[in-house]
């Protein structure tokens, strides 16, 4: 699971809480805290890993 703050690359992110969504446009640009308070995210389309609890 991604951290805000942490720099994950280009892509959008979904908010492990509430699922709103951020778009990074460069690699160097930081996932900020959602405004739900969430402050973990995924990967827009990432599916769970392979033995991930449901």
């Amino acid at each position: 699971m991604l951290k805000k703050g942490g720099k994950p690359g280009k892509g959008t992110y979904m908010c492990a809480e509430c699922g709103a969504e951020q778009t990074l446009a460069k690699d160097t640009d930081v996932l900020k805290q959602c405004g739900c308070e969430g402050t973990e995210f995924k990967k827009k389309g990432e599916k769970k890993p392979v033995g991930a609890k449901k």
